[in-house]
């Protein structure tokens, strides 16, 4: 019986040696339900998923529930719904999110975060987002940038230059994205392709997945599809279905506005043309391999008749890592218009373009 006694108490001890381990004083800290630590760097917590670098398991995504306590030396932005009556009026609009800063320490059911002069606490189910405290501006940004050989096959069949670029801004509570293709062709010293796009989309999360889009913007312009010029301007809503280490997919939807100048026109129409419009994207980026990755680009866009009734843009681009952040890309352009607009004299461009493109990309 004393033998019983005496291993139970044994036991016991080791259950708590094991519950709270001396944590080194360096470095971010996860327990999970199994009572296993693990040390490293916390990049996220977004959508319930946890994006932790390890020390020894390099980059892991971890479902937040499966988390028994979080702890950081480095500085974080907690980003968390208001649970409190006592609320300024803005504070009662539906989403309104509150930032905190410091070092966190995450329980079961608290989130607690320090500064050397002052400690808040959170409810562990108000959480939105978490992330490292930026110290610099350009900690926030990442982007890239390709430029290579294009084969097109369409309104025109030729060779010449191409770019494509995007600049991301990501903070705890908003995203600012940038992009940008262009082409520019020449044969037998005469122009051949000049065609733009710059899109603008500015998102302001509102919980953990939802997120409003203030503003989002396009630049459009393709002589060969006899547009001189087009811009847009829209807003709407979002919803982040998936935001892993090797999997993002978002989805969002909301009116806009957009005004056509076309090249040449025939007699009696407009040269300049103004169409409400209802615009979906889908933008899907998916980790295929190590040194593989996809990123997928979609926009459909409603709009007048008079203004070519509906449009499809597509960018497919599949890259593969060559060394440090070069990689080498190709990339499926499609842009469809259904009813392409006539130029003065009666040619119809064709409804759809493709476009190949291979190119060498960096990024940061």
């Amino acid at each position: 019986m004393i033998r019983f006694l005496f291993m139970v108490l044994l036991y016991s001890l080791l259950i708590v040696a094991q519950e709270i381990p001396e944590i080194p004083a360096s470095g971010d800290w996860i327990k999970l339900e199994s009572q296993e630590w693990i040390g490293g760097s916390l990049k996220a917590v977004y959508l319930e998923k946890v994006e932790f670098d390890s020390y020894t398991l390099g980059h892991l995504s971890l479902p937040l529930s499966r988390i028994r306590r979080l702890i950081t030396r480095q500085n974080v932005t907690l980003n968390a719904r208001i649970e409190t009556q006592a609320q300024m009026w803005y504070e009662h609009i539906p989403g309104y999110t509150r930032a905190h800063y410091g070092t966190l320490d995450l329980t079961d059911q608290t989130a607690w975060i320090k500064t050397p002069r002052t400690s808040s606490s959170v409810a562990r189910k108000m959480i939105v987002s978490i992330t490292p405290y930026k110290q610099r501006e350009t900690e926030y940004w990442n982007a890239k940038a390709t430029a290579g050989l294009d084969l097109r096959n369409g309104n025109t069949d030729t060779t010449g230059f191409n770019a494509i670029a995007w600049l991301t801004r990501r903070s705890a509570i908003t995203r600012l994205r940038l992009d940008y293709i262009g082409m520019l062709s020449h044969q037998n010293s005469e122009e051949t392709a000049n065609n733009h796009r710059l899109k603008q989309k500015f998102d302001l999360y509102m919980t953990r997945s939802l997120y409003l889009t203030p503003l989002t913007s396009e630049l459009f312009a393709d002589r060969y599809q006899n547009i001189d010029y087009q811009w847009r301007l829209g807003s709407g809503i979002g919803v982040g279905l998936y935001d892993e280490a090797d999997f993002e997919w978002d989805l969002s939807t909301g009116p806009a506005i957009i005004g056509t100048r076309y090249h040449t026109v025939e007699v009696d129409e407009s040269l300049y043309r103004r169409s409400w419009a209802l615009q979906i994207d889908s933008l899907v980026f998916k980790q295929l391999e190590y040194d593989v990755a996809a990123r997928f680009d979609y926009r459909f866009t409603l709009m007048d008749g008079s203004s070519g009734g509906y449009r499809h843009y597509l960018l497919n681009q599949f890259s593969r890592r060559l060394v440090g952040n070069v990689d080498l890309d190709l990339s499926l352009v499609w842009n469809y218009l259904h009813n392409p607009i006539a130029a003065s004299d009666g040619v119809r461009p064709q409804k759809s373009d493709f476009q190949l493109l291979l190119g060498i990309g960096a990024g940061f």
